[in-house]
């Protein structure tokens, strides 16, 4: 039976589609469309919201949210992990940090990773442009100071660059470059080395979520085109993957995860399918999730990926406030977390790691937050 809650969910998922593509249409210099769009949008919405009388969630909502930080959730149930029939997957939040005990509170965060030995996470503070570096027992170890400005850093990688370890990357929120620092914060480079023949031709990157192959090389979404760029460590440009997709620009990518045997997987924001999935050359070999009503493999806004040891694909989606688990085999394993503000529970989260202890590390915009959680399964 649909629920009248899936309905409304459905409609207005439809109509935040609609709006992405206008809200695309405004930044190529239509303003007005833009403005008369969004208006129509808010008024829309809040007529389905009235006409809709609030139902019960449907059971792809989880019945069972998280509510103590002492205990866990059961998620599994048949009905909700068709790929591990009968399988408990429990969830248990370990800590959750809102930024520096006496300093400025995390504002509107956008990005976060794992130092190369997972004993660290940095995170993009993008309202307070600055990045923080918190342990993994959710202390803060402070700032990460850098030699030049941030101007709203929206996401960070640590690799190699020119043989030096632990270098920090990170895209900027309107900046057509990636700032690379060493582990003390020196400015090493800004990426990518665009040949000059190339740059005749019009190349440009505006830089989005970015990840580091099995071979070292930097992959970045260009969030302009959509197209997903490959680059040494020192920035030379090695390729670009999807310019010749005949839905790149319908898709809308936004994030991207490279899983233990080098798949390469991009999710899209808008159409179907959800996640592109590519083999370590870049070439498309399949796909899987869609877009609109509350199913299994259905998302609303899917902002980032990363992918387990085991090959397990955790993908966020920051308006359904949750994370969703798919097996290696691209199958629906479990989801994690709903709306709300008590430990494993999500407002507007944007980003993913996962250590190799299986600890999950969840960046929430909305909230302001970081929430560390562990994930076991067993059988019933």
């Amino acid at each position: 039976m649909v629920k009248t809650r899936d309905v409304r969910f459905a409609i207005q998922g439809k109509i935040r589609e609609i709006f992405i593509i206008i809200l695309m249409m405004y930044y190529r210099g239509k303003g007005l469309i833009f403005s008369v769009s969004y208006t129509l949008y808010i008024t829309l919405s809040f007529f389905i919201f009235l006409i809709t009388p609030i139902c019960m969630p449907s059971d792809a909502i989880c019945k069972q949210p998280y509510t103590n930080s002492s205990s866990s959730s059961n998620l599994g149930t048949k009905d909700r992990a068709k790929s591990a029939e009968g399988l408990k997957i429990t969830y248990k939040a370990l800590w959750q940090t809102s930024g520096l005990p006496d300093g400025l509170p995390l504002k509107r965060p956008q990005g976060c990773c794992l130092n190369t030995d997972s004993s660290r996470i940095y995170v993009a503070d993008t309202d307070n442009n600055r990045v923080m570096i918190f342990g993994t027992d959710g202390h803060a170890a402070g700032q990460f100071h850098t030699s030049r400005p941030l101007k709203r850093p929206f996401d960070l990688v640590i690799g190699n660059h020119q043989g030096s370890s632990e270098c920090v990357y990170i895209s900027q929120i309107s900046e057509k470059t990636i700032e690379v620092f060493d582990r003390k914060g020196i400015w090493r480079a800004s990426l990518p080395n665009i040949p000059k023949e190339k740059n005749e031709k019009g190349w440009e990157l505006t830089p989005g979520r970015m990840a580091f192959d099995h071979q070292g090389n930097l992959l970045v979404i260009d969030r302009s085109t959509g197209i997903v760029w490959v680059m040494s460590g020192g920035g030379k440009v090695i390729k670009r993957l999807g310019k010749h997709w005949k839905d790149k620009k319908s898709l809308l990518p936004t994030g991207l995860g490279v899983g233990p045997k080098g798949k390469i997987y991009v999710t899209t924001a808008q159409g179907s399918p959800v996640v592109i999935v590519m083999d370590p050359e870049g070439k498309r070999v399949s796909s899987f999730g869609r877009h609109g009503a509350l199913y299994d493999d259905s998302f609303s806004f899917p902002s980032s990926l990363t992918a387990d040891s085991e090959g397990r694909i955790f993908i966020v989606d920051a308006f359904r406030h949750s994370v969703k688990v798919f097996s290696p085999e691209e199958q629906y394993l479990f989801h994690i977390g709903a709306r709300g503000r008590v430990p494993g529970m999500f407002i507007y989260p944007v980003d993913i790691a996962v250590d190799p202890k299986g600890i999950v590390y969840v960046l929430e915009k909305g909230a302001g937050r970081l929430q560390a959680l562990s994930t076991k399964s067993s059988s019933p």
